[in-house]
């Protein structure tokens, strides 16, 4: 409904800039602001809607791992193209974005998947060497030790408490592992 709803405001909205159909009544700076939000809401969901359907190749109207593998290789720019997350990084996309739980990103969720790529192929590099540079035990994550200096260094050299290391812990271990991953390195 509420989709129907906003294709009717984007006609009439198309209509009424383009100068054809009935003369409207006048609009209020306030009512004009609300009609482009909606409009560009609508045109924004369409968008969504356009990726779940290119990568969609079963047509259940989610993305199963083997098709957010597809989307996340197409979209990566920091890697030679044609070259696909790793599978840790694959499930740990899908962990953060499927709220439903059922291991497939629906239209509501890919947006939170797309974003999270994004920020993680951006940082790659800088999330890699902060991860060496704190990874005093070679063992590719940071202990809560190793996330205390690295919230150390990120807080201009002051302590950090532990209370503030086992929050940041609990936020950022999405995979539950007692320990942060290059990964999860966006979330602390």
């Amino acid at each position: 409904l509420a989709q129907m709803a906003a294709a009717v405001v984007a006609v009439r909205h198309h209509r009424m800039k383009n100068g054809y159909g009935i003369d409207p009544a006048p609009m209020s700076r306030a009512d004009k602001s609300r009609l482009d939000a909606e409009w560009q809401e609508y045109q924004h969901r369409v968008k969504i809607n356009k990726i779940i359907k290119q990568f969609d190749k079963n047509g259940t109207g989610k993305l199963e791992k083997d098709q957010v593998k597809e989307l996340l290789t197409a979209s990566d720019s920091s890697t030679p193209n044609g070259t696909p997350p790793s599978d840790e990084e694959l499930d740990f996309i899908i962990k953060v974005a499927d709220k439903a739980g059922d291991g497939a990103i629906d239209n509501r969720e890919l947006e939170d998947a797309i974003a999270a790529w994004k920020t993680f192929t951006n940082n790659r590099a800088d999330w890699e060497a902060k991860l060496e540079k704190y990874d005093k035990g070679g063992t590719g994550s940071l202990s809560k030790d190793e996330v205390k200096e690295y919230l150390k260094d990120l807080n201009g050299g002051i302590e950090v408490s532990d209370e503030e290391v086992d929050m940041v812990m609990k936020e950022a271990d999405v995979s539950q592992s007692g320990t942060i991953n290059k990964l999860e390195l966006m979330n602390a």
